[in-house]
């Protein structure tokens, strides 16, 4: 079954429109460096589809466009369509194996309070980019025949610059039959955009803190008839060791990982009692 998976997110705020930027790509079309590794296909898209086809929306647009989305499949497919939403839908996000609706409406809202403006994601060397859409020179070559301008791509300077640039290209193109599209003229944001957000949004990271108490959870797998602790997957298999490495503090969060991981390898649970040291947040304390 073919279905497009949900990477990351990169919302760009220009005043009260958002221009909400997907990481995204086919679950069945693979790409490859030139050491021939490959990974399924991925690049940033404006997804239009939750403007109502436009390229940009405000935030009361966005989430009406998104309620509107809610009620069609509950409609048509009733409550499991919510709690099953990547299989009724085709979409789903990376590391979810059962993608609910909560989660795909979580990309819209979060995406929003994390949005970022032209002139912040230019300190990061990311620029936004306004082009007409082309097939090698297909569409370019039918409108010179035509005798039809061909506006070329644009690097947009500010939100100032954003929006003036917007409307020549909305009043251009307008029943034209050629395709217009916002984009990012980078390559290296998938890599970048988590460093970028930690910068930008520090008190959306949660933190915390490292304690010692006298029990904890692991996870183990088994391989070939014997039984090993779980460190990580790989590119080229499982790491694992002969004692507990994952330490959690509590059995809920051992279960998270597992259910992270159920697709990929078989983990069970284990309550070891003794000292370890596990990770907890950190508490906040109240400033009056």
């Amino acid at each position: 079954m073919s279905y497009e998976i949900l990477y990351d997110k990169c919302f760009i705020k220009a005043n009260d429109k958002y221009i909400p930027m997907i990481l995204t790509g086919s679950n069945n079309c693979y790409q490859y460096d030139r050491s021939s590794r490959g990974r399924r296909e991925r690049s940033w898209l404006n997804f239009t589809y939750a403007c109502g086809g436009k390229q940009y929306a405000t935030e009361a647009e966005l989430l009406a466009h998104i309620e509107a989305e809610k009620q069609k499949y509950l409609e048509n497919y009733g409550e499991e369509s919510l709690s099953n939403f990547g299989y009724y839908s085709s979409f789903k996000i990376s590391g979810n194996t059962r993608t609910t609706f909560g989660q795909y409406k979580g990309i819209f809202t979060t995406g929003m309070k994390k949005a970022l403006t032209i002139e912040q994601l230019r300190e990061f060397d990311v620029y936004l980019q306004i082009y007409t859409y082309d097939y090698g020179t297909k569409y370019q070559d039918k409108a010179k025949k035509e005798g039809f301008e061909w506006l070329g791509s644009v690097t947009i300077a500010s939100t100032e610059h954003f929006f003036e640039t917007l409307k020549k290209f909305e009043d251009h193109y307008k029943d034209s039959g050629y395709s217009w599209r916002i984009g990012f003229d980078t390559w290296n944001l998938e890599k970048d955009i988590k460093t970028i957000r930690k910068k930008m949004f520090p008190e959306f990271q949660k933190k915390y803190e490292y304690v010692t108490q006298d029990h904890f959870y692991t996870v183990m797998f088994n391989h070939r008839g014997s039984s090993y602790y779980y460190v990580k997957r790989t590119r080229n298999g499982i790491k694992y060791t002969h004692y507990p490495y994952l330490q959690f503090a509590t059995e809920k969060e051992a279960k998270k990982l597992q259910n992270r991981l159920k697709d990929k390898v078989e983990l069970t649970i284990h309550r070891i009692d003794e000292h370890g040291r596990v990770r907890i947040p950190q508490k906040v304390e109240n400033v009056v």
